[in-house]
């Protein structure tokens, strides 16, 4: 496997004969969120600028037939007819788009179409099958998505909390040659939770900081969950049950008893 970063954009890499491009929606300026036709011409771009071709945006781009139809087309026409081998596009933290229900309506119903034009069996659906959609989000707005049939497609996996042993093997990815003890502290902080423990290995890895500046105490943690947490408290605040449970829970030395909510 290869892999390299082109102008610091999402990876491109080729892997037993995949196009694999992965595309984190953090990396959209808060713009882009204000309508639905600046998000498909920011999503467009970037594809194509991971894959190495040029940006053409202006010759696909009709007022008349909506970003929908016209994101449609580059796919088709340009991105997807420029590459020979099957194209699989990774969309990380999706869930940034469920702040904006109108638009996140829209281009998952998008994602969705492109999915059923891959059976439709006509001439063009040969086109269709070379991509292969992988969205990742968070599980704690599955209640959003359960009302959306767009998510109604595709096989979908949930990812546990990582084992010891896991969170071991995913360290020594990142090239830490850390030994039972080492992974205890960092699980007696953050757990198995995936997006914790990446995030921490994340960060030791690019010397942002140490394991033991990392333990408990440090100023180090809300630096580094900062964002999460904020994302947390806010989604706490917005169910009043939930929120009031959660401050009774923090603000007690000792555990609480709930009742069921």
């Amino acid at each position: 496997m290869s892999s390299y970063y082109v102008d610091n954009n999402p990876i491109f890499c080729i892997w037993q004969g995949n196009t694999t491009v992965t595309l984190n929606f953090k990396l959209a300026n808060r713009e882009v969120f204000t309508s639905l036709d600046k998000l498909l011409q920011w999503f467009c771009a970037s594809v194509g600028k991971s894959l190495g071709l040029s940006n053409q945006l202006a010759d696909y781009w009709d007022e008349i037939l909506g970003s929908k139809s016209n994101s449609t087309d580059y796919f088709e026409n340009y991105l997807l007819a420029q590459i020979d081998s099957p194209l699989v596009l990774g969309l990380d933290e999706v869930d940034m788009l469920f702040q904006y229900p109108e638009i996140a309506s829209d281009f998952f119903s998008l994602l969705r179409t492109w999915y059923e034009k891959a059976k439709y069996g006509d001439s063009r659906s040969y086109i269709w099958q070379k991509l292969k959609l992988v969205v990742v989000y968070a599980t704690e707005d599955d209640p959003w998505l359960n009302l959306h049939e767009s998510f109604n497609v595709g096989l979908p996996i949930a990812l546990p909390e990582f084992t010891q042993e896991q969170v071991q093997d995913l360290a020594r990815c990142y090239g830490l040659n850390w030994d039972a003890d080492q992974v205890a502290q960092l699980m007696s902080l953050v757990g198995g939770y995936p997006y914790l423990v990446r995030t921490a290995l994340h960060h030791i890895y690019y010397q942002d900081f140490t394991l033991e500046q990392f333990l408990p105490k440090s100023a180090t943690q809300g630096r580094v969950y900062g964002e999460y947490v904020g994302r947390q408290f806010l989604k706490r605040q917005q169910n009043r049950e939930l929120y009031t449970a959660f401050a009774q829970q923090a603000s007690s030395p000792i555990p609480v008893e709930l009742d069921w909510l």
